[in-house]
């Protein structure tokens, strides 16, 4: 009997997901080929999709295209055309700037016309072809004034799409420009004047980086203003309209937040925005500090909601890093931002180093006050040494590894996620931390339905040692267990276990 239930627990063992918890910020090499895709290689802003499913969208600067990849990094055959779907068939198609998901799982792209003319909107169904009923033929297209450029997108509750770029409206002025477009693709008439809102800065030249909707549905724009002439002095700019395209004079000065002319705030761009639930405003920027031979530094800003510096974020409301390099002439960049479940922030970007003219990935996470979580990466920074390269754009998958793009997609290890454990079958994780152990972990799961379990901890030898829970009922949903190892148990090698008396599923820990 001793004998069959020791073969029993070898096929256990060998039939368990065995997961020790790994280095959040390193390259998780089991996605893809050793941790990034080999397919579209210019991948601009990335999505994940309810089922993990990943979208990019870039293009070549002739045509805009989007790729679909399984959760594993393969290509998602069953998406267009052999994982792609482009707009080559279109000639006023470009390179793309924008992808929103609306919540029927459409998607919309959008690009720039090739003469930098109008708004190009695409609609694609979920499998990748031209959605027919959008604007034209799966097409939606709008001008406006001698020139308009790099539409970003963002999608209102009730699913009407917002594009904003910049154009050439009136004179030799470039204002920051807002289209609502119908969920049919059409103009929506409610909104500004006859779908359109054009809004000049106070310095003439001014463009919009990036969209985001607030749960209330006001339109928060990010970018820059500039000057006229061949040198570039960048200045933030912000702006917060009200649901029909009106600027909300709650908001800043009249709407508008800009330019930043405290010593703080010396030059640069706001990249990326994204809104806290408590409703804080935080941007992803570069700064170029004029006193300091311009060099720059990535940059994190947060505003309160009515548009006013966040003075408990970071110092003076700013993160500025450098990413600890002692390149002499470095500059960095973050170019995207995203909040976790936790509320703590992943940002993306670039350090670019004077010596060899050379850009390489950058990532960094933050607490939400802006301090440096030191859990992540190396002293929560991870700088990526390829040879050039940025993170443009960044995502979590649900179980929140984080997917990047810089060219390929990449996809990078994160902390211990809420596993899902179905005990009718035997492929589902169990994720415990820290691991190894030394006296004491949390072991995290979700059941699929009220279970009776048991918790266990074998020998590699399939000899019971401990026990944790007995026969105890658990709700369907998330649960934390707090384990404490036997203070006796020597150091090693452990299977920890959690069954329902009809299946089991376990994980390796190693006690130290």
């Amino acid at each position: 009997m001793k004998q069959l239930n020791l073969f029993l627990f070898l096929i256990f063992l060998h039939s368990c997901s065995f997961n020790v918890i790994a280095q959040p910020g390193l390259i998780d090499s089991s996605f893809g080929i050793n941790g990034h895709t080999n397919s579209f290689p210019w991948a601009g802003m990335v999505i994940v999709q309810p089922n993990d499913r990943i979208l990019i969208v870039g293009g070549t600067g002739i045509n805009f295209g989007l790729c679909r990849f399984k959760s594993n990094g393969k290509v998602d055959s069953s998406f267009g055309n052999n994982g792609r779907a482009t707009g080559n068939s279109d000639p006023d198609g470009k390179e793309s700037s924008g992808m929103v998901l609306q919540q029927d799982g459409k998607i919309v792209v959008s690009s720039s016309g090739v003469n930098a003319d109008q708004f190009v909107l695409a609609r694609y169904n979920s499998n990748g072809q031209l959605d027919h009923s959008f604007g034209t033929n799966g097409l939606s297209k709008t001008g406006w004034g001698s020139f308009i450029q790099y539409p970003r997108l963002a999608i209102q509750s009730d699913g009407k799409i917002i594009a904003g770029g910049r154009g050439f409206i009136s004179g030799s002025t470039r204002d920051i420009i807002l289209i609502r477009y119908n969920t049919d693709g059409s103009l929506d008439n409610s909104f500004g004047n006859g779908g359109k809102v054009n809004t000049p800065l106070t310095r003439p030249i001014a463009d919009c980086a990036s969209i985001k909707v607030q749960p209330d549905g006001k339109i928060v724009v990010v970018g820059l203003s500039d000057t006229i002439g061949s040198s570039y002095h960048w200045k933030y700019a912000m702006a917060r309209y009200n649901t029909d395209g009106t600027l909300d004079n709650s908001f800043g000065t009249g709407g508008l937040v800009e330019p930043f002319s405290s010593t703080y705030y010396p030059e640069g761009i706001l990249y990326s925005v994204l809104i806290q639930p408590d409703g804080k405003i935080v941007a992803a920027a570069d700064y170029f500090d004029p006193d300091f031979a311009y060099e720059g530094f990535a940059c994190i800003i947060r505003f309160k909601t009515h548009g006013t510096i966040d003075s408990s974020f970071g110092v003076n409301g700013l993160v500025l890093e450098d990413f600890d390099t002692a390149f002499i002439g470095s500059g960095s960049s973050f170019a995207d931002l995203i909040l976790q479940p936790d509320n703590k922030i992943i940002t993306v970007g670039m350090l670019h180093y004077n010596f060899n003219d050379s850009t390489c990935m950058a990532m960094a996470r933050y607490n939400n006050n802006g301090s440096i979580d030191t859990t992540f990466g190396l002293n929560g920074r991870v700088v990526i040494y390829d040879g050039g390269g940025a993170l443009w754009s960044v995502a979590l998958q649900s179980t929140g590894k984080i997917i990047s793009t810089t060219g390929y997609v990449y996809r990078f290890l994160n902390d211990p996620d809420l596993g899902t454990v179905d005990l009718s079958v035997s492929d589902n994780p169990l994720l415990i931390y820290p691991n190894p152990i030394q006296s004491q972990a949390s072991l995290q799961y979700t059941l699929t339905q009220e279970e009776k379990i048991s918790i266990e901890l074998f020998e590699m030898q399939g000899k019971l040692v401990q026990q944790f829970i007995t026969n105890e009922t658990r709700a369907t949903g998330k649960h934390e267990e707090v384990l404490h190892l036997n203070e006796l148990l020597p150091a090693g090698s452990y299977i920890l276990s959690i069954g329902n008396g009809k299946n089991s599923q376990g994980v390796k820990i190693v006690k130290e």
